[in-house]
């Protein structure tokens, strides 16, 4: 069954026009009392990526906001208790129901409250402008991601004895297993000892 469609997108627009005009009621008149259906959206910003960067500088801002499977990103997301992802043309999100599909490239931060969602837009905006703290404190969670990774891959260790600069498979250590010489008594197969013949 489609989601994606025409009627679908434009009774999400009238439900988010509906969920605007509640909000501005509350906020104008505070004894006014939405109605039961009403869930409050939660609160959204969203930072563009510079246009003028190309596709590969629009990547190098994503995996600064990113970082090394995602730690940056998880990090961030801890610190302000928001929400933070890539939106746009290009993503994986490019053809979902809540965003447009010809929006530009964007990360998108969405929190409970306005001061919650602008803390987190700040802290983004710091990383996209290469501040120094950040981009230093992003360099080292890189370094010890990679080195956690080469660490648990192995890749430069012998996971049979532990020494550098050869494989498991090259190890001059390796234990050499000679086969079993098992010959079934009644069929004179190789395949299973005498116990286990059919």
């Amino acid at each position: 069954m489609r989601t994606n469609t025409r009627i679908n997108r434009a009774k999400q627009k009238l439900e988010r026009e509906k969920n605007d005009l509640i909000e501005e009621c509350i906020r104008f008149r505070k004894t006014f009392v939405p109605p039961p259906e009403y869930k409050p959206p939660k609160k959204s910003k969203k930072i563009f990526i510079p246009d003028e960067t190309g596709w590969d500088g629009k990547n190098q801002y994503i995996s600064l906001v990113l970082g090394p499977r995602g730690v940056t990103q998880k990090n961030l997301e801890t610190k302000t208790k928001c929400k933070i992802s890539v939106r746009g043309v290009g993503t994986s999100y490019a053809k979902s129901l809540e965003t447009d599909s010809d929006e530009k490239l964007h990360i998108l931060v969405q929190g409970e409250t306005d001061a919650a969602v602008e803390e987190a837009a700040l802290e983004v905006e710091k990383i996209l402008r290469g501040d120094a703290d950040e981009v230093t404190e992003t360099e080292k969670a890189k370094q010890m991601q990679l080195q956690a990774v080469t660490r648990a891959l192995g890749e430069d260790f012998c996971e049979n004895c532990g020494e550098r600069d050869h494989k498991y498979w090259q190890c001059p250590h390796k234990i050499k297993f000679q086969t079993a010489k098992v010959t079934c008594q009644i069929c004179g197969d190789r395949s299973h000892p005498t116990a286990d013949c059919p």
